[in-house]
């Protein structure tokens, strides 16, 4: 029947050959594009496309890192400062070795034979509990009127009774640091401190650290505004069932994070902040980031796993124009901007020429843009924006990569394997506002906790 089958194929693309040779060859011509794009698509994968390395599957590609070798020995370095132990000036509690007799001997000791002392010191945590203040506020009667005054109350304890600031700061911190899970904190609170703390609770310590820090959002946005080279990255995060956007402004000493319904133009002009912006843009080439009147540096981690791609397709130019683009980044000196450009433009033609491409005739009726092959798309690309994509070589501030971005938005899908998604945009922007603060704690070198504990106060961070 098989045969029978493909014999019958046989007689009916005869006839159709004869019928309309010319229609017949630009069919199998285009399925022969088509079975190549769908050949080549079977061979993505995290290392050589912006595919994530969640999508490899069991058939991972062997890791091959972009960074060289340094030529120094594992392990810690000599000179660098360690993080052992520093014994303490004064412990918190001394207990005394005493012995009545010699372990070997049996001899009597007394006091007045003892002649040095060897100290050794255990840190240890302190048996836990919430430390539990009571203000009295006494109550007066006033001699004239006969009305009643009371002194008022500090603002932590405006109700009869409630936890304090640094223990809101603790759940804040649980939540938004070390991405546990409600539930979680509470059992945690009731095995360590003995109370079970309510889910409410925490939301209310949440929400009450989010409006402490609008100050902080507007004096980041307005420095983020100013600076000479921000970073831009977004990535999708699941708000009630559907997917939303978290964008991230960055610097390495600031981060802004921002959640919107949507990834393009509208998030951008909601945020607030790119379209003032006159620096230098960052960014993988998003297309809404085009149309901002700023300067712009394209992320060439991205376009090294491009040419990557097509290295393994077995196209030479693009292995030896990655080369070219990773060695100008660690040795920009070898060359002159212009001799870069001159080498980097060469092999553009060479990549033209392994990739000819004439737009088909258009069929009646057809609209839209003639799609072309995956290397002319980025060959073009390469070609229209040599300037954003070689910045590096012209501006020594301006970075390689977008990786400062890049590592900013990866403590979302961190957080979103642990906790899950969203289950209301207050909660997502408020997690968005938190992180922001926290993010900027870390790059600053500020302890996130007792940063939190002075965003509970209304006392927060600015670094202005």
């Amino acid at each position: 029947v098989e045969g029978d089958y493909e014999r019958e194929k046989r007689e009916l693309l005869k006839k159709a050959m004869r019928a309309d040779p010319d229609g017949v060859v630009d069919a199998i011509l285009g399925l022969e594009r088509r079975i190549e794009e769908l050949e080549a698509r079977l061979k993505m994968n995290s290392r050589n496309s912006s595919k994530p390395p969640g999508s490899d599957g069991y058939d991972k590609p062997s890791p091959k890192s972009l960074r060289k070798r340094s030529g120094r020995k594992s392990g810690g370095q000599k000179g660098r400062r360690g993080s052992a132990l520093q014994r303490a000036d004064k412990p918190d509690k001394v207990e005394p070795i005493f012995l009545q007799r010699c372990p070997s001997s049996g001899v009597e000791l007394a006091p007045s034979n003892i002649v040095d002392v060897i100290s050794r010191q255990v840190f240890e945590l302190p048996e836990t509990k919430l430390e539990v203040t009571e203000y009295q506020a006494y109550v007066y009667e006033v001699p004239a009127t006969g009305a009643r005054v009371h002194g008022e109350f500090p603002e932590e304890a405006k109700a009869p009774l409630q936890y304090g600031f640094r223990f809101h700061a603790w759940l804040v911190y649980l939540v938004d640091y070390q991405f546990i899970p409600l539930r979680r904190v509470r059992r945690m609170c009731e095995d360590i401190f003995g109370y079970a703390v309510g889910e409410g609770t925490i939301s209310e310590a949440r929400r009450r650290c989010e409006a402490n820090l609008a100050e902080f959002v507007r004096v980041t946005g307005a420095k983020l505004k100013g600076e000479a080279v921000v970073h831009a990255d977004e990535t999708g995060m699941r708000v009630e069932g559907k997917t939303a956007w978290l964008h991230s402004l960055s610097t390495s000493e600031l981060t802004l994070y921002h959640i919107d319904p949507k990834r393009g133009g509208d998030a951008i002009e909601a945020m607030g902040i790119l379209p003032e912006f006159e620096g230098r843009l960052i960014h993988d080439f998003w297309k809404p980031y085009l149309a901002l009147d700023c300067e712009h540096g394209i992320c060439n981690a991205h376009i090294v796993r491009e040419l990557t791609f097509f290295e393994d397709l077995g196209q030479s130019w693009a292995k030896t124009l990655k080369e070219l683009l990773l060695q100008a980044c660690s040795e920009p000196s070898v060359n002159s901007p212009e001799q870069w450009r001159r080498r980097y433009r060469r092999l553009l033609k060479q990549g033209y020429k392994r990739n000819p491409f004439e737009p088909p005739p258009r069929k009646q009726g057809q609209r839209g843009r003639v799609a072309k092959p995956k290397a002319v798309n980025l060959l073009e690309r390469l070609d229209a924006h040599d300037d954003w994509i070689l910045a590096f070589l012209d501006h020594p501030g301006v970075p390689f990569t977008n990786n400062q971005a890049e590592q900013d938005v990866r403590m979302a899908k961190i957080r979103q394997k642990i906790s899950g998604c969203f289950r209301s945009w207050e909660g997502s922007r408020t997690f968005a506002i938190i992180r922001s603060y926290i993010s900027t704690c870390i790059k600053q070198d500020v302890p996130v906790f007792d940063a939190l504990a002075k965003a509970m106060r209304n006392q927060a961070e600015l670094f202005a």
